[in-house]
């Protein structure tokens, strides 16, 4: 087999195997849609309205599969992480499983979440907000008969329904904010959650909303310049980031540069300021690209500073961490990037705990 004819048998083979999967087939709830009517189950079988709940206060809705989800166990764990910092933004987390009510309190406890867990096993919330779907014959004999994962036994029903992983950010009885991924082994990393939360509060400057021209404040520290970088690059869909912004950030001979790592061989490709806006500007695509800040280590002296700011990206649904670092000099009562060079972790390399969620 030759190897266009190669290639074409294994494209036929990836996009029949998505037409095949029916998790690909749901329609979500908008973000800025009112939230839905809908129950869910206590850990009492008590019916509950989930609307009043979400509707108490802000929250953190997270629908997962199930406890038998190696996925959702390591999502829900990782949640944890950043549950202290998501309160203190006035927000709850909560959880809704497929998963009937008496096996969703067991792993809540199991797991000892720090975080209400509701049933969903009826899907009656799931499908009031997009994301439900009834699982192929075909996985569901793998999951129980390979797998070892009976979503009967779980669920406590043969429907073989479940929701696509997804999390809904909801304040004053709106949706702000949706991931849904019907690739479910793909989640919402929790720093980029926390980090949408404090943008949609306004408690971080790495803020993606389009800002025209310049502002005096981009320039007046260390920490709010490198914030502008992020916040002008990043975009909306079918909206295009701001590079008359990002190209005041910087001086006109300034350098920017990505460190790759291919095979395990690390590669410096370097750009000028002006070769760097052009190549992005050729290579944007229709998708939202957000870039956040999860932590600044900023060191200063006599009118230099170095910035390492760790980071996650977000392009359509594909999820990206690294590390950005600058030089910057101040001069002519502002402060300028001299140079920017990062990378990402793709090869496998984790950000370190003491620069994320660090600032000076």
């Amino acid at each position: 087999m030759n190897k266009l004819l190669l290639t074409n048998f294994i494209a036929i083979l990836y996009f029949s195997a998505l037409a095949q999967n029916p998790a690909m087939d749901i329609c979500s709830i908008p973000i800025s849609s009112n939230v839905p009517s809908s129950q869910v189950y206590s850990s009492e079988g008590k019916t509950l309205q989930l609307d009043s709940i979400v509707n108490s206060k802000p929250t953190i809705l997270i629908f997962y599969r199930g406890g038998w989800c190696p996925y959702c166990k390591r999502q829900l764990s990782a949640l944890q992480e950043v549950k202290n910092e998501i309160n203190e933004l006035g927000y709850q987390i909560i959880a809704l499983s497929a998963d009937h009510y008496s096996n969703s309190q067991k792993f809540a406890e199991n797991k000892k979440l720090p975080f209400q867990v509701y049933s969903d096993f009826r899907q009656n919330s799931a499908k009031k907000y997009g994301i439900s779907f009834v699982l192929d014959q075909k996985t569901y004999k793998k999951y129980k008969n390979v797998l070892q994962f009976d979503i009967e036994k779980w669920g406590d029903n043969d429907r073989h329904e479940l929701p696509v992983p997804s999390v809904f950010v909801i304040k004053e009885k709106r949706i702000l904010y949706s991931y849904v991924n019907p690739e479910y082994k793909t989640r919402l990393a929790p720093e980029l959650l926390l980090a949408i939360i404090q943008d949609l509060e306004n408690k971080n400057l790495a803020t993606y909303r389009a800002i025209k021209k310049l502002e005096p404040g981009d320039v007046e520290s260390p920490e709010a310049i490198v914030t502008a970088v992020l916040s002008s690059i990043s975009a909306n869909k079918d909206e295009t980031a701001d590079w008359k912004r990002f190209e005041t950030l910087f001086l006109p001979k300034a350098q920017i540069s990505v460190l790759q790592h291919k095979n395990d061989t690390p590669k410096l490709l370097n750009f000028t300021l002006k070769s760097f806006i052009t190549k992005s500007i050729a290579n944007s695509t229709e998708n939202i690209f957000r870039e956040y800040s999860t932590g600044n280590t900023i060191e200063e002296y006599n009118g230099l500073a170095t910035v390492f700011q760790s980071y996650v990206a977000l392009q359509g649904e594909t999820q990206v961490k690294g590390v950005n670092t600058y030089q910057l000099v101040y001069q002519d009562k502002r402060w300028w990037i001299a140079s920017l060079i990062w990378t990402s972790n793709k090869n496998g390399i984790e950000i370190p705990e003491q620069y994320i969620q660090k600032s000076k």
